[in-house]
């Protein structure tokens, strides 16, 4: 895995200037790229049996740099050290794992090497969360919001995110549903520009509140990085860098 290999610059935007402070997540989308651009000219993944685009395997790795801790973060950054060789060991740890339990992995073996053209590692086909979601963009219990939130009335089980002014979505439970699912947190996504085509569901529902805020977090964060990545494109037709 190439995580160290990353440009210093990366990874002290990932990392911040101190624990939880200025981390820049913008920048997780260019890392993940960069990692399966490296990653591509020796395996490739499917997925039931079918090739799974460098773009599908990119998301997944971005997910898992987004579940990564402010602290491990931060420590990554201290790689002559004990402590940042084993936060940037538990990071690539966590891609792996995301990877294997998504994926089948096939190792490809170029012209002139000794082995198989293509060799297949053991398949380890992953099921659906009850919620939809694939294991490896599951929300940790220990996972905590990084934005504000704020009751959309007092006493009550509904919250409204913030990004400064913007309302980025809503969480909430629902008494009158059944049993089952009255203790579900339900999600909701603030509508994304109409030129921005979304790749998750923009809806949905988690075990706890700080998953369900994580998880709106996330589907922001996405958002924000397409829109950027559509002004980026705009800009270059017309030559504008």
């Amino acid at each position: 895995m190439h995580y160290h290999l990353m440009p210093q610059s990366y990874r002290r935007r990932f990392g911040g200037v101190g624990i939880g402070k200025q981390r820049d997540l913008t920048v997780v989308t260019p890392i993940a790229a960069s990692m399966i651009e490296r990653m591509a000219r020796q395996l490739a993944f499917s997925f039931e049996g079918r090739p799974t685009p460098n773009a599908t395997v990119q998301q997944v790795i971005e997910r898992a740099l987004l579940e990564v801790s402010d602290e491990q973060a931060f420590a990554s950054l201290l790689m002559g050290g004990e402590d940042g060789q084993s936060a940037v060991r538990g990071i690539v740890e966590r891609i792996v794992e995301a990877l294997l339990l998504t994926f089948e992995l096939i190792i490809i073996v170029k012209p002139g090497q000794d082995g198989p053209a293509n060799t297949e590692a053991p398949k380890r086909k992953a099921a659906p969360l009850p919620n939809g979601w694939m294991p490896c963009h599951q929300i940790s219990p220990n996972s905590k919001p990084k934005l504000r939130w704020a009751r959309t009335w007092q006493d009550g089980d509904d919250y409204v995110g913030f990004d400064g002014a913007i309302a980025i979505g809503r969480i909430f439970r629902i008494a009158a549903l059944s049993a089952d699912d009255r203790e579900k947190w339900l999600w909701l996504l603030t509508h994304a520009p109409a030129q921005i085509k979304l790749d998750h569901p923009s809806a949905g529902w988690e075990e706890t509140p700080r998953q369900a805020a994580v998880r709106v977090e996330f589907c922001y964060q996405k958002i924000r990085q397409a829109i950027h990545d559509d002004a980026y494109d705009t800009l270059r037709k017309h030559g504008k860098r």
